[in-house]
């Protein structure tokens, strides 16, 4: 018998509630924010209670937990780890367009590179052209 068939359904569930939290960079007192605003009387003590299992559960709760944390129900109560691989590939959905809007930045960068480079070096040769004129008016005296 592992230790994850010796937990209570609360001690699961609070236990998945704080996995889930944490990779989707949520803090406990900005879940309870989220829970207030569904109409619950949450604050961050209850979420700690929650996740330590010191609290029972309505199922309201849970399903709105669910749908917070962008999970469904099964997933938040399960003591397997298929909840791990969706967090997993949230994160790695939302990091692959923050990869793709920095590779715009960058390619958008580059062109105003490209551009301010040519205006810099048609700028220096003007500069050698009138520093040639200078040179030349100045012999002519």
């Amino acid at each position: 018998m592992t230790g994850e068939d010796t937990k209570t359904a609360e001690q699961t569930v609070g236990a998945n509630i704080k996995a889930m939290r944490a990779q989707l960079g949520l803090t406990q007192v900005e879940l309870a924010e989220a829970m207030q605003r569904l109409g619950h009387s949450w604050i961050q003590t209850t979420v700690a209670k929650t996740e330590a299992a010191d609290r029972p559960l309505r199922v309201n709760e849970v399903a709105d937990l669910a749908r917070i944390l962008g999970t469904g129900l099964p997933d938040l109560v399960s003591g397997h780890s298929d909840w791990n691989r969706k967090g997993i590939n949230l994160m790695l959905s939302h990091f692959q367009g923050h990869a793709a809007r920095l590779q715009m930045d960058i390619d958008e960068l580059n062109q105003q590179l490209a551009a301010k480079t040519q205006a810099y070096e048609e700028a220096q040769e003007r500069v050698r052209q009138l520093k040639m004129d200078l040179a030349s008016v100045d012999g002519e005296r």
